[in-house]
């Protein structure tokens, strides 16, 4: 919170927008499903920066598949989005130009 709030607020300052807090506010727990084994935490924190950038609320509970299904998506975006493509191919070919 103390790193990562002056980070959003400067960030919406910085574009002329008003921030969506003032950084006093309580931090308040979230229920979210045991991630096991799992490294979903990095998916949790990535929809928590989602949803403070873009000024949504905050549920108060993550239902269970959350992550899996969260997981999926950013592997396909990040699959697909040209330029960014993992394809061996594309990498050969970025690599022989100049």
């Amino acid at each position: 919170k103390n790193y990562v709030t002056p980070m959003i607020i400067e960030k919406f300052k910085n574009d002329n927008l008003p921030p969506p807090f003032n950084g006093n506010e309580t931090v308040t727990e979230v229920d979210a499903p045991n991630q096991g084994p799992t490294l979903d935490c990095g998916i949790y924190t990535c929809e928590f920066m989602e949803l403070l950038s873009f000024n949504n609320n905050i549920p108060k509970k993550f239902h269970e598949g959350f992550a899996e299904k969260k997981r999926v998506e950013y592997a396909v975006k990040i699959l697909t989005t040209p330029n960014c493509s993992w394809d061996l191919e594309l990498q050969k070919e970025r690599h022989s130009k100049p």
